[in-house]
């Protein structure tokens, strides 16, 4: 359940995975050229053949030691222990905003979700039925990784998407572009230019 707090007070909402209408699972079976199944399997490169359940993941250490899955550690770049951020499901979290559409515009969206209301505070149902959108803390499970979420509505109801930030470097029409990186080919291209074409031809018959 998502509980989120306003000004004018606390709402709750079921979360589901939202899903296309009509949806549903297709699974592609493999099969040889007379329509029998087939089974994955690795070949090493020494010859060896690995069905399925012959392989398997593990962590180790430095020292070639094997750690448990729960002995395993998250950290930064620096080496440092990244600390788990506590599930937001069923605990009240605040809602940011309204944001702007540049800001979602900024992320990558992973997950959608349906929210059905059991109780709505009525500042959040008239900004949301408004057109706005806010910001909100959302993590089903314990994790190091803080994702946004986002609360939006529409005729359909109320939604939530889990994004990610992308790197995503966009450029606008008739925008120049800069061509500082392209200066460097364009010299040699020059130089190319100056060479003549029985010496090319010569140093390649010298380099075989």
């Amino acid at each position: 359940m998502l509980i989120v707090q306003s000004q004018a007070g606390r709402s709750e909402f079921r979360v589901r995975p939202l899903k296309g209408r009509g949806a549903r699972k297709v699974k592609r079976v493999a099969v040889d050229t007379r329509g029998r199944h087939c089974r994955r399997a690795l070949l090493t490169h020494d010859g060896l053949l690995l069905g399925a359940g012959a392989t398997a993941q593990g962590y180790e250490n430095v020292a070639g030691d094997t750690l448990k899955r729960g002995e395993v550690l998250a950290v930064d770049a620096d080496g440092n222990t990244l600390r788990h951020l506590p599930s937001t499901r069923n605990c009240p979290q605040r809602v940011l905003g309204p944001v702007s559409t540049e800001e979602i515009l900024a992320h990558v969206v992973e997950k959608s979700h349906v929210l059905t209301p059991i109780t709505l505070a009525p500042d959040l149902r008239e900004a949301l039925e408004a057109g706005e959108i806010f910001r909100v803390a959302w993590r089903p499970r314990a994790s190091v990784t803080d994702k946004p979420a986002f609360l939006l509505a529409n005729e359909q109801g109320f939604f939530m998407i889990q994004c990610q930030a992308h790197r995503a470097e966009f450029i606008q029409r008739e925008e120049a572009v800069s061509v500082e990186e392209y200066e460097d080919e364009e010299e040699d291209w020059d130089a190319w230019d100056d060479v003549e074409p029985e010496a090319v031809a010569n140093g390649a018959e010298e380099g075989s």
